[in-house]
Formats: structure tokens, sequence, C-alpha cells
């Protein structure tokens, strides 16, 4: 078991466990009481868990069965019931918007198709942007006026398409923070909806 700011938190060997790009979205993201919150890729629910926290309401959905099941595990754990979890790939089951979308983006580029679930987590396809770009997509349609979409890309995948993305779809975006590795650059990324009809 490990422990982060007071979450107990369990791991399986089926389930992405939190590495250094966790706890560099964690550092650098923050969510209002009043905020609904939406999670892509719960994994072992630590960032999830985290947020519910502080807000409200948060949904944190996984391709994963595996990530489902240890995240409301964990979720038990912690006594924390203010979190929906539930299986959906990106927002497949997903119906309304949120005030806060995040999601710590499979940005590894991969060569070939890797047939391991807990691949899912990671794998990022030949360009590092396969699960990215579907994402971007349906989630300006799931965000709020004056929401954010906050995530994790790299420089492995390209982080200035994600930027460029969210710049010509209506999003102030720029980067929260960064993080340079041996062989790799983390970036967290915040596109915050810009509402016009203000």
């Amino acid at each position: 078991m490990f422990e982060y700011k007071g979450l107990k938190i369990e791991f399986s060997e089926d389930v992405y466990e939190p590495d250094d790009d966790t706890f560099f979205l964690l550092e650098n993201i923050n969510a209002k009481k009043t905020d609904t919150v939406l999670e892509i890729g719960i994994g072992t629910g630590i960032v999830s868990l985290f947020l519910a926290k502080i807000a409200g309401n948060v949904t944190g959905v996984d391709i994963n069965p595996a990530a489902v099941r240890l995240a409301g595990k964990n979720a038990e754990l912690n006594s924390i019931t203010n979190v929906k979890i539930f299986k959906s790939d990106l927002f497949e089951k997903i119906r309304g918007k949120f005030d806060l979308i995040v999601f710590n983006l499979p940005y590894v580029p991969t060569e070939e198709k890797i047939d391991e679930t807990i691949a899912l987590a990671w794998d990022g396809g030949a360009d590092g942007r396969k699960v990215t770009d579907r994402f971007l997509k349906q989630a300006i349609v799931h965000i709020k006026n004056n929401g954010r979409i906050v995530v994790v890309d790299s420089s492995l995948s390209n982080h200035k398409n994600t930027i460029e993305f969210l710049e010509k779809n209506g999003f102030c975006a720029k980067i929260l923070a960064e993080k340079k590795l041996f062989f790799e650059t983390l970036y967290v990324i915040e596109g915050k909806h810009i509402n016009r009809d203000n």
C-alpha cells in the first residue's frame, strides 16, 4: 500500500502505477469546491480521489476494467463517496459537461501493437498521439463555458499539437509546468474555454 497526502492507495499488476507523470499532474492541478470534475484514465484512482477531497462531484472512467475495480476499491479504502467510477472508452459513456476534465495522456510512441490491457495507459501509437487527438476532439464537446481541460503531455508526442488544437477550438492554452526527464520533457497543459457570451 502507498500513501499520498493522506490517501491510501493499493496497486495491482494489471493497472498502471502512479509514476513521475502522475505526481507531476497532482502537483500542478487545482479544483474548486463547486467544480464538476471528470478524469479520463483513472488508473488506481489517485488523481480522482485527490480531487474528490476538494470538488463536490467527481467522475472517473477507464477503458481497463481492472482499473475501474481498483479505483473503486481505493475509494472505499479512503471512505470517499463523492466519486463515480465506471468503464468507458474515453467519452463513450459520458453524458453532460464538466468544469474540469483531466487526463494523463498515453503519450509514449510505440512501433507495434501491444496486446496487454495495461499498455493502454501509455501506448500512444506510432506518433504518440493515437489517443490524444481522439480525446481532444471529444473533450471540447464536454466542457462547460469557462471550464478547463488539463493534461499531461510529452515532448515525445509533439505537445505543441495539443496547444495548437486547443487554441484553434476556443480555448486559451498554456503550459502550467514542465519537467525535464532523461529522455523527454513532460508538460502539464491547461486549456481554458473562452466563453464568448460574456
